[in-house]
């Protein structure tokens, strides 16, 4: 098939393919990074509730 190809062709496809691996590297390295993200915004959650809590406690 690549002899059917013209070299404009062959040349967007490689391209495509090649934005294709980028597009699915980066999205594996952003799914090393999802648990820990996921952490650091539920520890965010945990100290903001506390505060709260005891502001109201502090306040009433």
């Amino acid at each position: 098939m690549a002899d059917k190809l013209d070299a404009g062709d062959k040349e967007k496809l490689q391209k495509a393919v090649e934005e294709t691996i980028k597009w699915l590297d980066d999205s594996n390295e952003a799914e090393k990074y999802k648990a820990g993200d996921e952490a650091v915004a539920a520890r965010i959650t945990a100290k903001n509730g506390l505060e709260s809590n005891a502001l109201f406690h502090l306040f009433t």
